[in-house]
């Protein structure tokens, strides 16, 4: 699961969260 880049939850495919 790839760290989240965004002070939002990541998506399910553990990817950084685009709003």
């Amino acid at each position: 699961m790839a760290p989240s880049i965004s002070v939002l939850p990541p998506r399910s495919s553990g990817g950084p969260s685009v709003g």
